[in-house]
């Protein structure tokens, strides 16, 4: 039993990337981030977002959705026809700036998900730092061509 639950643990433990981001501000200081406080454990509920055309988001940053997308999606839409769509795989996750810049955030690009005509799905996270957000929510999406945005707001997006 003991190493059903050390392989379960550790299966766990390797689905999740590194949630941690260093960059440079605008006098060349090192700005660091670390987003792990906001990735959720296997199981536990999603970050979810339901946009204006009633699509639902199921988000985990650095790690995978529990929502039954397959291939470690980071970000997984529901369709209003209820089929799941892979919108950006975990192994391809990348962090850069803020939107506007390393100050008020950071943002975080998701690849590789499932087919779209004749594209994979893409997600782009941008997390506004805001100190009263703990740990995080989404508060808005946009979708052209099967390319995502979300919004999202958090304290951990706030250099440290």
């Amino acid at each position: 039993m003991k190493v059903i639950v050390g392989l379960a643990l550790l299966a766990a433990v390797a689905c999740a990337m590194d949630c941690t981001y260093t960059t440079k501000g605008s006098d060349g200081e090192e700005l660091k981030f670390d987003l792990s406080p906001i990735t959720h454990a296997s199981g536990e509920e999603d970050y979810i977002f339901t946009d204006s055309v009633y699509n639902t988001f199921f988000v985990n940053i650095c790690g995978p959705t529990t929502a039954a997308c397959k291939n470690s999606q980071a970000v997984c839409q529901q369709g209003t026809n209820k089929a799941l769509y892979g919108c950006g795989a975990l192994d391809n996750q990348k962090f850069s700036d803020g939107e506007h810049s390393p100050y008020e955030g950071v943002t975080v690009w998701y690849g590789n998900g499932t087919q779209c005509s004749s594209v994979a799905r893409q997600t782009t996270i941008h997390i506004d730092c805001s100190l009263s957000a703990d740990p995080a929510y989404i508060y808005a999406a946009t979708e052209i061509s099967c390319a995502y945005e979300l919004w999202m707001k958090s304290k951990y997006a706030c250099p440290l």
